[in-house]
């Protein structure tokens, strides 16, 4: 099973049948959901995958079943990766805290923080920036997780500012543009700067240790160099404008209509600098993630 995961998670689903169907135990569900996934429909698999978690709960009597443990940990991964297809975050949220479950809780399960982390991080982002009015609220969480990151003062326990400085140090080097794109939403425009630069040298190192061979590696790699640029290119927009940026401010709250001025030279400065080089995505080589990474990002900009 540990087998059939890596196989999927580069899309080999051929080999991934292949070892499943040599598991007597398994459930036909899973055969099933294996199956959508493998022809993207994956909104069929996401309904399978959530119905075997719904159907064979892990519960006291099947707690040393190893195979169905398994299994659960690969239903639980496979329909999380359908909602990130679908983009579908509520859903990948809603399956991610259950009962007591934080963002403290997930780093403090090595299982949890490497394969339920990025998940969860993502899901929370997209419906703070992107949610409705409500699910934007519902998001305090994910606040509170990354502004705590850098909060410790000389009150602090000593023990306690130790486990901080590890999950900044952690979070910082996996998560670097998604803290870059929170800390822009919170219009904390030097933090995000910081981040964003930090993002694209931990860029430029990933892509040093990739190999030649490495094919499905240096693809999924190469599509962060749009998303990582256009946010730059945002901060460093928002850096020379403003002066601009103020005075528009300031004719929206006092209600100045009669400044066109300002707003037709702010207009033209945002479509020089901004609207006249944003490019759309590869059709064929950029994911779907990296489409909705894009079209979320300018959205937050505009």
């Amino acid at each position: 099973l540990e087998l059939a995961k890596c196989y999927r998670s580069i899309t080999n689903y051929d080999d991934v049948r292949g070892i499943f169907c040599q598991i007597s135990s398994l459930k036909s569900l899973t055969l099933k959901a294996i199956e959508e996934e493998s022809h993207s429909d994956f909104l069929s698999a996401l309904n399978s995958y959530v119905t075997a978690l719904e159907e064979y709960p892990l519960t006291d009597d099947v707690v040393n079943d190893q195979i169905l443990e398994l299994e659960h940990e690969f239903w639980t991964q496979s329909m999380l990766n359908c909602c990130n297809q679908l983009n579908n975050w509520s859903i990948m949220s809603k399956h991610i805290f259950i009962a007591n479950t934080t963002f403290d809780t997930l780093w403090s399960n090595a299982y949890q923080l490497n394969y339920l982390m990025p998940y969860a991080i993502r899901s929370k982002l997209k419906l703070l920036i992107s949610g409705t009015e409500q699910e934007q609220l519902e998001q305090e969480g994910l606040c509170q997780f990354f502004n705590n990151l850098s909060s410790t003062t000389n009150l602090t326990p000593t023990s306690d500012t130790e486990t901080t400085f590890v999950k900044r140090s952690y979070i910082e080097k996996q998560y670097p543009f998604e803290l870059a794109t929170y800390f822009l939403y919170q219009k904390d425009f030097d933090r995000s700067k910081y981040y964003i630069h930090y993002a694209k040298e931990q860029f430029l190192l990933r892509w040093s240790q990739l190999s030649r061979l490495s094919e499905y590696g240096r693809k999924t790699t190469i599509q962060l160099i749009q998303p990582y640029h256009e946010l730059d290119q945002f901060l460093v927009f928002i850096e020379h404008n403003l002066p601009l940026l103020k005075s528009l401010e300031n004719r929206y709250l006092t209600n100045n209509k009669n400044d066109a001025e300002t707003r037709d030279l702010f207009q033209e400065r945002i479509h020089n600098s901004l609207l006249s080089q944003w490019k759309l995505p590869d059709v064929i080589r950029s994911s779907i993630q990296t489409w909705d990474d894009i079209v979320t990002n300018r959205a937050l900009f505009l």
